[in-house]
């Protein structure tokens, strides 16, 4: 099986930053200094439901599944 190096399609973390980078950066937005850009990044990070990782894990195991059938 052939798989192309740091597949997103296993990899949950690229979902999980392609959520962040939607609640953190939203029509654009713009930080005018670090401090309030980790700040933000804490609070949408705190934000993030396990439910919503359990899921994410869970869809991994059905792409493998599919990939080596």
């Amino acid at each position: 099986m052939e798989l192309p190096a740091k597949s997103p399609d296993f990899n949950i973390i690229e979902n999980v930053w392609g959520l962040s980078v939607g609640r953190v950066y939203p029509k654009g937005r713009q930080f005018d200094s670090r401090a309030k850009l980790n700040a933000c990044i804490k609070a949408e990070s705190a934000r993030i439901e396990s439910d919503y990782i359990k899921r994410l894990v869970k869809s991994v195991r059905k792409r493998l599944h599919w990939q080596w059938r």
